[in-house]
């Protein structure tokens, strides 16, 4: 089966000329059919496409409709012939005639297309458990809390822009949808700038939509012809906005030592969850929230010792951690009855943050400098959310001279680049460390230079 363009000479006028298609099955089976599209010059249609030439009208349309109308017209060839159906020069004319139609139910389709409506319905899906992650599990709050995010992102570039279509969504839009999460105002007026990382994350959970529900068959079945997800690319992350940092052991115990007695009883949980993890092995919140006490902390025999331990699988990486729980965290259960402190992570990253402030967890902490723009500085308890007791276990734990190695197998962390990702230290405190090395020590101790350099 081959399906290719002719030209026909308009006999009434002899200026113009008519694109037929013609569809060869095979040895005095060729059938043709006219396509309704007409060329200024004969010589302009070269390999089924019309040449983008001056003595042409609007070459790019033409070209279109011809590409679309051939793959039409090839699948439902395709079909008949599967089903055993013999191919007739009249099945030929209305399978063209169908384009046509096609034609106009796609131009409704896109004119009642209404992305954040779909969207909704995308996000409800993802709720009733109908919808399911990569992974085939069920999305978590969290997740769908990404999504509503970025529906309200989407929100506004549509109340500023104007509507989404179908032929819309190409690299171009993505590129301009990236520029406009970097810094817009909302309907409140409120100012946001989001860094390139997350930026990122929005257009992955923009792409999951559209790979997912708009253009599956089960779903919407929208086709978007401009669209190809890997044309759109990452952005580099820049480091902007991203200020880190993490609580010293002193800082932990004035924290933990803190009177909140005259405080809501929320505050306390709050407080002792964010302890607990610090002192243990800095779990991710996410896998904090899922532990159950009678599963995952177990007694452990080793060298005929009991250790009272956290054991469990992290869901970023399936991998198993088993951590000793310290006094401080032992006493953290037995204030509970056994129970693990558990708190949300949205109110607990809120709550977190006014806790180490009425602890006077108030250093200075000085963002990365960035060219041509000023030193921003902030106060400790500012940057302090849940992941930074996982920062803090990681970073207190290096400085104490324990390998990293170690810490890893604790952190559950499977290479060095995202364990120092959490390790918090200033060039200061790396310089102390550094004066506390044997190597430090022993070029201070020089008597004979060579002698000794050559025990290092």
């Amino acid at each position: 089966m081959t399906v290719y363009y002719r030209t026909r000479t308009i006999k009434a006028t002899k200026i113009k000329y008519a694109i037929d298609i013609e569809i060869s099955l095979g040895r005095g089976r060729q059938f043709r059919c006219s396509t309704g599209l007409f060329l200024n010059d004969k010589n302009n249609l070269h390999k089924n496409k019309v040449r983008n030439v001056l003595t042409e009208d609007k070459p790019k349309e033409k070209n279109k409709t011809l590409s679309d109308l051939k793959k039409f017209v090839e699948d439902q060839l395709y079909l008949y012939e599967a089903e055993g159906t013999f191919i007739t020069k009249e099945l030929c004319k209305s399978i063209v005639t169908d384009f046509g139609k096609a034609s106009v139910n796609a131009k409704k389709e896109v004119n009642n297309f209404d992305i954040l409506e779909h969207l909704d319905n995308y996000i409800e899906l993802c709720k009733s458990g109908y919808m399911l992650t990569d992974d085939k599990g069920k999305y978590t709050a969290n997740g769908i809390k990404k999504f509503v995010t970025f529906r309200n992102h989407l929100s506004e570039y549509i109340r500023q822009k104007g509507d989404i279509k179908p032929p819309q969504i190409d690299k171009k839009f993505f590129r301009d949808l990236q520029i406009f999460l970097s810094d817009y105002t909302n309907i409140n007026g409120t100012r946001k700038t989001l860094i390139n990382s997350s930026i990122n994350k929005n257009i992955a959970n923009f792409k999951t939509f559209i790979n997912k529900y708009v253009i599956v068959e089960e779903h919407l079945n929208i086709t978007l012809r401009n669209y190809k997800s890997d044309t759109v690319k990452r952005l580099k992350d820049d480091k902007k906005g991203k200020v880190l940092t993490y609580l010293d052991i002193g800082e932990i115990q004035r924290l933990y030592k803190h009177d909140l007695s005259k405080r809501e009883p929320i505050y306390e949980v709050v407080r002792d969850q964010w302890v607990f993890i610090a002192l243990t092995c800095g779990v991710r919140i996410e896998d904090y929230l899922e532990l159950d006490e009678e599963q995952n902390i177990v007694n452990i025999k080793e060298d005929g010792e009991d250790i009272l331990c956290l054991s469990f699988y992290q869901s970023k990486t399936d991998e198993k951690v088993v951590a000793p729980i310290g006094d401080i965290a032992q006493k953290i259960l037995k204030k509970y009855n056994g129970k693990l402190p558990k708190v949300g992570v949205t109110l607990s990253n809120k709550l977190i943050k006014k806790i180490c402030n009425w602890a006077s967890i108030d250093s200075k902490v000085y963002a990365k400098k960035i060219k041509g723009e000023p030193v921003r500085s902030f106060k400790k308890y500012e940057l302090v959310g849940n992941h930074t007791a996982r920062r803090s276990f990681c970073t207190n734990s290096y400085k104490a001279g324990v390998s990293e190695f170690r810490i890893m197998q604790i952190s559950g962390h499977l290479d060095r680049k995202s364990f120092f990702g959490y390790i918090g230290t200033t060039k200061e405190e790396n310089a102390k460390m550094f004066s506390d090395t044997k190597y430090f020590k022993l070029i201070n101790d020089i008597d004979t230079p060579v002698r000794n350099l050559r025990r290092v």
